[in-house]
């Protein structure tokens, strides 16, 4: 995938946050998150099979952010790639 745009973001993502933080971007790949409430965040262990990998906390308010910021990249990967992306649980009903 080298010289993709992919890349590229990801490169200029990396360079943003180590100029801004002084600290190196790490880069997860997960493929199961398991989320909890409280009355003051909202937590999600990501992680790779049953491995975790990390424990992300955020505020409802960022979590709410985050989340609509996620749909609206899903919905546009839909109508690049003209294909409808399922959720794991969609999927699983109709097996």
């Amino acid at each position: 995938m080298s010289g993709s745009s992919v890349d590229e973001d990801r490169t200029q993502a990396a360079a943003y946050v180590e100029q801004a933080t002084a600290l190196p971007l790490v880069q997860l790949a997960f493929n199961t998150a398991v989320t909890s409430v409280s009355p003051t965040e909202v937590s999600a262990v990501l992680r790779f099979g049953q491995r975790p990998l990390a424990l992300l906390i955020m505020s409802p308010v960022m979590a709410k952010t985050f989340a609509n910021s996620l749909l609206e990249r899903v919905s546009e990967y839909e109508k690049m790639f003209g294909t409808e992306v399922k959720t794991i649980s969609e999927m699983l009903r109709s097996s």
